[in-house]
C-alpha cells in the first residue's frame, strides 16, 4: 500500500470554532503533493496558535480557502495509508478516515518508542 505523510497547521485545538492554515502532503519518495497556506473563513486572528507555528493573519490574507484544495487533498489521501504525527488532533478538521485507506499515528509509534509522547518539534530533534 502507498503511503502519504500529512501535517496540517491550524488556528486552535477545536475542530468546531478553529481552522485549517496550511496543509502539507506528501508522498513515500518526498513528492509534494499539496503544501499551502489556507485562508481562514471565519477566523481573523488566532495569537495563541502563531506563537507556536508563526503563521499570521497576513500571511494567509491572499492564501486560497480550503474548499479548493478539497479535490487534490482527496485524490492525494485515496486508497493510501496516512502516516500523521498527532493524528487524532488533525483528523478532526478533515475526513481523512473517509478519504485514506487508513491512518497511522506517528506520535504513538515514537511514544511506544521513546515511553513518553512528545510534541513534534522535540521527535524530529
Amino acid at each position: 500500500m502507498k503511503t502519504v505523510y500529512l501535517d496540517l497547521e491550524t488556528t486552535g485545538f477545536s475542530p468546531v470554532d478553529d481552522e485549517i492554515l496550511e496543509i502539507a502532503i506528501i508522498d513515500d519518495k518526498g513528492k509534494v503533493l499539496v503544501n499551502s497556506l489556507i485562508r481562514p473563513e471565519r477566523s481573523d486572528q488566532w495569537p495563541n496558535a502563531e506563537a507556536i507555528h508563526g503563521i499570521t493573519p497576513d500571511m494567509v490574507a491572499d492564501a486560497p480557502a480550503l474548499r479548493e484544495f478539497e479535490i487534490s487533498i482527496m485524490r492525494a489521501l485515496r486508497g493510501k495509508r496516512a502516516v500523521i504525527y498527532n493524528s487524532g488532533f488533525d483528523a478532526r478538521f478533515l475526513p481523512i478516515e473517509e478519504w485514506s485507506k487508513s491512518i497511522e499515528c506517528c506520535m504513538t509509534r515514537w511514544a511506544r518508542y521513546t515511553g513518553t509522547k512528545q510534541k513534534l518539534e522535540i521527535a524530529a530533534a
